[in-house]
């Protein structure tokens, strides 16, 4: 094992710049936190270095790359304010444009990156294989993303890309397209049949789905809820509209 001290260090240096996304997406590496997180991200054979304090690194077994530091380099390199005593360094996740024989879910410019490691967990555990995101949506790799995801971002196949290509390439497979929207569309979730190819796109947190997308859609739904809510976060949206599908299927 090695060991590393100081704050100056070269190395150290470096990963703290993978705080920042412009250095994750040049070197295609990024940070994880915490026992769980380290956990999945090797039996995913994505961790590529962990960083830990020598009083726990016994709890460590079968990783040969492990760097002993003090828990002045763990708060340096931490995004959270009290950190967990390990830390790793991952590269990028791998992926792949086969598309899903049944379901899709795209999204459309969501920024907070809560919202994102939410979807994530709910793709999961609905048996989402493949994740759209589009080009101008959060980084998957920011940290909030990648906590809230609580390790889901290990199991699933994220493609950040240009929507309207997904789209056109998945109509031309034979699935239908469904829009989401805050009240009044067509079709209130419960009623819409999902029993052949679903495609399901979500929009942006404030503005919902962007206008230029509208046209490529070939229906609508919402979910009811009581006067006092206008809509709901998205993400809560999402898992909803996942569970409706996986009871009629």
């Amino acid at each position: 094992m090695k060991i590393i001290n100081s704050i100056d260090n070269s190395l150290i240096k470096d990963l703290v710049k993978l705080k920042e996304s412009k250095y994750r997406k040049e070197k295609e590496q990024f940070l994880i936190e915490g026992f769980h997180l380290i956990e999945e991200a090797k039996k995913q054979n994505k961790l590529l270095m962990i960083l830990i304090t020598q009083d726990i690194a016994n709890k460590i077994e079968d990783f040969s790359n492990i760097i002993i530091v003090n828990e002045q380099i763990i708060k340096k390199i931490s995004a959270t304010v009290n950190p967990q005593p390990i830390i790793g360094v991952c590269s990028f996740l791998d992926y792949s444009y086969e598309v899903d024989k049944n379901l899709v879910v795209m999204l459309d410019k969501i920024q907070d990156p809560t919202n994102l490691g939410n979807i994530i967990r709910s793709c999961v555990a609905f048996n989402v294989q493949t994740l759209y995101i589009s080009n101008d949506s959060v980084d998957i790799y920011n940290d909030k993303v990648i906590r809230t995801s609580m390790g889901a971002i290990f199991h699933l196949n994220i493609i950040k890309t240009n929507l309207e290509l997904v789209i056109a390439s998945i109509k031309d497979k034979g699935f239908k397209v469904y829009g989401t929207v805050f009240k009044e569309a067509n079709n209130r979730l419960r009623d819409v049949n999902f029993n052949n190819q679903v495609a399901l796109l979500f929009g942006n947190e404030g503005k919902g789905i962007n206008s230029h997308l509208w046209p490529l859609i070939d229906d609508n739904f919402y979910i009811p809820t009581s006067n006092g809510v206008e809509s709901l976060n998205v993400a809560n949206a999402l898992t909803i509209s996942l569970y409706e599908i996986m009871n009629q299927n």
